[in-house]
């Protein structure tokens, strides 16, 4: 049987599962793109194919990873054909195109099915390790020149996640006891260890330095207020400075006409507020609101208020 050309598999895959090659795309619509004529927000994809076609020439491999220009990027480390290969997509605007290292999975993944029958990632366990990569040119101590500093963490929630999270209630089933604070070092100390055996390894192919943050320490009493709060930001920290978080991204007018040409564009009336509105602009007008036509009147039954009463009594009977 002659092999199938990647036209042919794509059909095939579309015909199974049409959805299988754009897994868990979830754009971030709670978060508005900064433009420099204010803030604008997307929530649907009008072509996946589209989508794909335009930024699979943006996506970044191995050596060009290596020698990315000052910006924020993702990147996953994966393993094609037992080889490792890292790929990375700058972050163009603070919605991050969807799940971002979903996406870039997607992007460098094998033409065919990308989904189980139970929505996970086939081949997911090829991802060594993701991340953020944030790139910028740093003043060299002592001397008028400038260099460029790359700084590598493992903040992806697509895939690190489960490495890093932790609980911060005691193992009691059916109760929420928070851990004290010897149970939550000796988890700490487990985590930081896993860690660095991680970024070893990674940094290692990566040629690169990993940020990374000392964990917070509690200095209020535990209880079940601060506990969630605090396990949260350890975790964060044990996978690095969080970039994205911090940076400031301001889309471009031509990233944002390449958005546009995927994406639908949509202002949710909650986020279309003074602070999300174009700067110079004036007072917005409240839209009139769109009542549906009446219908029309139906003749009333009955000729007598008797009987209107007494078809009255039989419709709340049937209730």
């Amino acid at each position: 049987m002659a092999a199938m050309s990647v036209a042919e598999r794509q059909k095939e895959t579309r015909s199974i599962a049409p959805n299988c090659r754009h897994p868990r795309f979830v754009f971030k619509s709670t978060q508005c793109t900064r433009t420099p004529h204010g803030n604008v927000c997307f929530h649907t994809v009008k072509n996946y194919d589209a989508l794909i076609e335009a930024f699979q020439p943006r996506m970044l491999v191995d050596a060009q990873v290596r020698a990315a220009p000052v910006g924020t990027y993702c990147w996953i480390l994966r393993k094609r054909e037992g080889v490792p290969h890292v790929y990375a997509m700058k972050v163009i605007c603070e919605q991050e195109i969807g799940s971002l290292h979903n996406f870039i999975f997607l992007l460098s993944s094998n033409p065919g099915r990308l989904l189980k029958e139970d929505d996970t990632f086939i081949d997911a366990k090829e991802v060594i390790a993701a991340g953020e990569l944030e790139v910028k040119r740093v003043k060299v101590k002592g001397e008028n020149v400038e260099r460029e500093k790359r700084d590598f963490n493992l903040q992806s929630g697509s895939f690190m996640e489960p490495i890093f999270r932790m609980t911060g209630w005691q193992p009691i089933n059916r109760r929420r006891i928070p851990k004290t604070r010897e149970m939550l070092a000796e988890d700490i100390d487990q985590k930081e260890k896993a860690r660095k055996i991680l970024t070893d390894d990674v940094a290692r192919y990566l040629s690169a330095d990993f940020a990374s943050m000392v964990p917070p320490t509690l200095d209020g009493p535990l209880n079940r207020t601060t506990i969630v709060a605090h396990v949260k930001s350890i975790s964060e920290s044990l996978g690095g400075r969080p970039f994205i978080k911090g940076a400031e991204i301001i889309t471009s007018n031509s990233n944002m006409e390449l958005i546009r040409s995927v994406m639908s564009e949509h202002i949710p009336e909650r986020e279309n507020n003074s602070s999300h509105a174009r700067p110079n602009a004036g007072p917005a007008k409240k839209a009139k609101a769109s009542h549906p036509p009446h219908p029309p009147k139906q003749p009333k039954r009955g000729g007598t208020r008797r009987i209107r009463k007494r078809l009255y009594k039989k419709q709340t009977r049937r209730c």
